[in-house]
């Protein structure tokens, strides 16, 4: 078993809906998702003595002014008006649990905030001179500069590669595209039941505008303001809550930070081998024994890394295995059930591990996949991809 299996349990939840077009402050979102997480806690403010952030910038060159562009740990601490704590701003939920788990603190409140501010496209930057690696990429477009290997044209390439290398076709993914719309319809928080409950049928995907090929527009994830939180104790602590907790089985962080910059489908696919391999041992799970998993999609090609370096099937099988209902909420697998980043929004990682939560909880309304009892959940492309597995009860 994980070391930190059976001494972290998610007791709370909170979040904002996603909206393309924020008519209030980063600020606003931020207290009210941590307010009502703690609120669902059955715990007051001052309960609070251990903090976690990961919020992004939507743009290089925005100023991150606290509660405009991000919410840092001492912006928290002040609005909510919170005694001493210990805080951290790295990897939220994982460095939450460990600092839990190790007895720094005995509530933790996590958070993710991302922002998307009327005026400027997502990643903007202005830079006069490439340097380094950049010379080869950024005047051609093959990486933003504010990115790294995250943008359309690299992970398209990924995509390309898959296909010709397994023959999986665009018609394919477009099974996941649509299953991930209809999922996202039943999230009330996701952008697409919020501001545009639109049904996507395959032959809108297929015939959407390309942005770069073979990724069309639903193939990307939507940027988005929103935040999601946590509140995280040990379960001893667990008290004055209304439904059950989601305790944390164990989780597994990326291998190889020397692949990151250079996005080759193979060594995407060794990266995710090599972090699942390390999560089924550390656990003493199998793939088999997960009831729904919630994966990282901000690019759609994403789902065959992360399906097949998981073992859910064989490598160059992902794009069969996602066909004939076996990712539905009554299929094999029930995948991306809140409807990921591409129906959610772009709050890479946070989306996941929050549907994971609420389904172990059964809280998840009606897409609840029933007698969940294990969930994984997971953030970033294979080769900085971190997984999290949640269980329904102490295991």
């Amino acid at each position: 078993m994980h070391p930190i299996n059976g001494k972290v349990a998610v007791i709370g939840v909170g979040w904002t809906n996603s909206t393309r077009r924020p008519t209030r402050s980063l600020a606003v979102d931020g207290l009210e998702a941590c307010m009502n997480a703690i609120s669902d806690a059955g715990l007051k403010p001052s309960d609070i003595d251990g903090l976690c952030e990961a919020s992004s910038l939507a743009a290089a060159n925005i100023p991150p002014q606290d509660g405009v562009g991000r919410i840092s740990p001492q912006y928290m601490f002040k609005a909510l008006h919170l005694p001493s704590v210990h805080w951290s701003s790295g990897g939220t939920l994982i460095d939450a649990a460990e600092a839990v788990a190790s007895g720094a603190c005995d509530y933790a409140l996590a958070w993710r905030t991302m922002t998307y501010p009327v005026g400027q496209r997502y990643g903007q930057v202005e830079i006069q001179e490439a340097k380094g690696s950049g010379e080869f990429c950024y005047p051609y477009g093959y990486q933003p500069p504010s990115a790294g290997p995250s943008g359309p044209p690299s992970r398209a390439l990924l995509y390309q590669r898959y296909m010709q290398k397994y023959g999986a076709t665009r018609e394919h993914l477009a099974t996941f595209i649509v299953h991930n719309r209809n999922m996202a319809l039943l999230n009330e928080k996701s952008f697409w039941a919020s501001e545009r409950p639109e049904v996507l049928t395959k032959d809108d995907y297929l015939s959407s505008r390309m942005i770069s090929d073979p990724f069309c527009l639903y193939d990307c994830d939507i940027p988005v303001q929103a935040c999601r939180a946590w509140v995280l104790t040990r379960p001893e602590l667990v008290q004055n809550i209304a439904h059950r907790p989601a305790y944390l089985v164990g989780y597994a962080l990326p291998e190889r930070p020397d692949f990151y910059q250079r996005g080759v489908l193979e060594e995407e696919q060794e990266g995710a081998l090599l972090t699942g391999k390390r999560l089924w041992e550390t656990t003493g799970l199998k793939p088999k024994d997960i009831d729904t998993a919630a994966l990282y999609d901000g690019f759609s090609i994403f789902i065959y890394i992360w399906l097949e370096g998981l073992g859910f099937c064989k490598e160059g099988e992902a794009y069969e295995f996602i066909q004939d209902g076996r990712i539905g909420l009554d299929g094999e697998l029930p995948l991306c059930t809140g409807g990921g980043s591409l129906g959610e929004g772009r709050l890479w990682g946070s989306a996941q591990h929050m549907e994971a939560v609420l389904q172990v909880m059964g809280r998840a309304g009606k897409r609840q996949v029933k007698d969940a009892k294990l969930a994984i959940s997971n953030f970033g492309p294979g080769v900085g991809g971190e997984f999290a597995v949640f269980s329904s009860e102490p295991l």
